[in-house]
């Protein structure tokens, strides 16, 4: 009867201090990752691009339904079509295994004719693997050359800096 007792008492607890934990979002420390590091890639569609670059995230550290959101810049090189892109960009991951969704500016040339626009994405990402899909949209549809305009791209993180955050509780 005693160890009956003890899980309805604990049992009531818990869910008191949950409740109280739910509505004082402040009560409990935040936790957060910075991490910083090199992107490298490969680019598949129309052509085939290598990428190298540079990404920085912050990701929450809690048990439920972390956010992730990263910023990164990348250069991409195509040699069969002697085309060259620059992107800068950032995505948003909410939970651990969701989907990303990410907006880039870019830049691209062939060397004789340029381009600016724009690239949605939406990807899966998953240890230090970043698989996603993109459609670049042009603002200038008359300067088209060799570039692609859908394209699938799979990037590994290299990690080379953290930096740890703790916010205390108010």
């Amino acid at each position: 009867m005693n160890k009956v007792l003890i899980c309805f008492f604990l049992l009531i607890y818990g869910v008191g201090f949950t409740a109280y934990a739910d509505t004082n979002k402040d009560f409990l420390p935040k936790f957060s990752v910075n991490k910083y590091g090199t992107l490298v890639g490969i680019q598949r569609g129309k052509q085939s691009f290598i990428e190298l670059g540079i990404e920085k995230q912050k990701k929450q550290i809690k048990l439920s339904d972390p956010n992730t959101i990263a910023w990164n810049s990348l250069l991409e090189y195509s040699w069969d079509a002697n085309t060259l892109g620059l992107k800068f960009g950032s995505w948003y991951k909410t939970g651990r295994m969701g989907l990303t969704y990410g907006l880039n500016a870019l830049g691209t040339s062939n060397f004789t004719k340029y381009n600016f626009g724009i690239a949605p994405q939406i990807g899966f990402k998953i240890i230090g693997f970043h698989a996603m899909a993109s459609y670049n949209l042009f603002a200038i549809q008359k300067n088209t050359f060799n570039y692609n305009t859908l394209h699938i791209s799979i990037r590994y993180y290299i990690s080379r800096d953290r930096d740890y955050d703790i916010k205390k509780a108010r």
